[in-house]
C-alpha cells in the first residue's frame, strides 16, 4: 500500500476492475516498448552513420523517430501510476483530462500502447457517463422496430396467437384483452 499527501492509496474494491486490469497491462508494456525504441535508435543511429562516413546519402529522420518514440513510452511509463492512482480513488474526471493526451501521442508513437491507453479511456467515459438515459430495461424488447406497447391496463394476462389483421391496414392485431385486438401501426384498438 502506497501512502500520499492526502493519505493511503490503495485498489479500492470499488474500483473498476477493467481499468485496473487495463493499467497493469500499460505499464510494463510501456517499459518495454521504450526499450525496444530505444534499441531501434541505437540501431538506426549506427547504420546512419556507417552510411554516411562510407558516402551513401541517408537521412537520420528514422533514428530521430526511434528516439522520440522511446522518450515517449519513457514518459507513459513514468505517468502511469499516478494516472492508476487516480483510478484507484475514482477521480474519473481528472484522469479522463490527463488520460487524451497520453492515448494520442502513444497512438502516434506506438500503435500497440495508444491503443491499450484508448481502451482505457473510452472505460472512463462509459464510467463516467453511467447507463444511458431512456434505454428500456434488459429483457423488455424494446427496440425502434418494435411495436408500440399498449395503454396500460390494456393487456391481459394469457394472450392467444396473433389471429386478426387490422381492417385498416392489414398489419397483425394482437389479443389484448376480452373481445380487443390492438394495432400498433394504427395504434388503435377493435
Amino acid at each position: 500500500m502506497e501512502s500520499s499527501a492526502s493519505g493511503p492509496v490503495s485498489a479500492v474494491p470499488s474500483e473498476d476492475p477493467t481499468i485496473r486490469s487495463l493499467f497493469e497491462l500499460a505499464r510494463p508494456l510501456a517499459l518495454i516498448l521504450a526499450l525496444v525504441a530505444g534499441l531501434l535508435f541505437l540501431v538506426s543511429a549506427v547504420l546512419f552513420v556507417i552510411r554516411t562516413a562510407v558516402g551513401v546519402f541517408s537521412s537520420p529522420f528514422g533514428a530521430v523517430y526511434w528516439l522520440i518514440t522511446a522518450i515517449v513510452n519513457y514518459l507513459i511509463w513514468k505517468e502511469l501510476p499516478a494516472l492508476q492512482a487516480l483510478a484507484a480513488q475514482r477521480q474519473y474526471a481528472a484522469l479522463k483530462e490527463r488520460m487524451l493526451l497520453w492515448a494520442i501521442l502513444g497512438v502516434i508513437f506506438f500503435l500497440i500502447e495508444g491503443v491499450l491507453l484508448l481502451l482505457v479511456y473510452l472505460k472512463v467515459e462509459t464510467s463516467l457517463s453511467g447507463p444511458a438515459q431512456g434505454a428500456p430495461p434488459a429483457g423488455s424488447g424494446g427496440s425502434s422496430t418494435t411495436a408500440p406497447v399498449p395503454p396500460p391496463g390494456a393487456t391481459g394476462a394469457a394472450r392467444p396467437p396473433v389471429g386478426r389483421f387490422c381492417c385498416q391496414c392489414g398489419a397483425p392485431a394482437p389479443y389484448v384483452a376480452p373481445g380487443r385486438y390492438y394495432c400498433a401501426h394504427c395504434s388503435r384498438y377493435f
